[in-house]
């Protein structure tokens, strides 16, 4: 399971910080596009519940009004 990591979230060798919306792995920075991480971390926090797919649609929808007038790639 998931545990806390103090300022993030644990498992294994995996450290998710919010704060600093940075993942690492085994000490290691892992790269992922804003909508990636936000997604993630809506499941890690949704958990043990099942994350809906309307609540992973808000986290989408929310990532799409931040963009509004740049160009739309949701997935970086």
């Amino acid at each position: 399971g998931s545990e806390n990591a103090g300022p993030g979230f644990r498992v294994g060798d995996l450290i998710v910080d919010p704060g600093r919306a940075r993942v690492t792995r085994a000490g290691v920075e892992l790269p992922l596009p804003k909508l990636s991480f936000d997604l993630m971390l809506a499941l890690i926090e949704s958990a043990p519940r099942i994350a809906t797919t309307d609540a992973l649609m808000e986290v989408y929808m929310e990532i799409g009004k931040r963009r509004v007038g740049k160009e739309c790639d949701l997935g970086g």
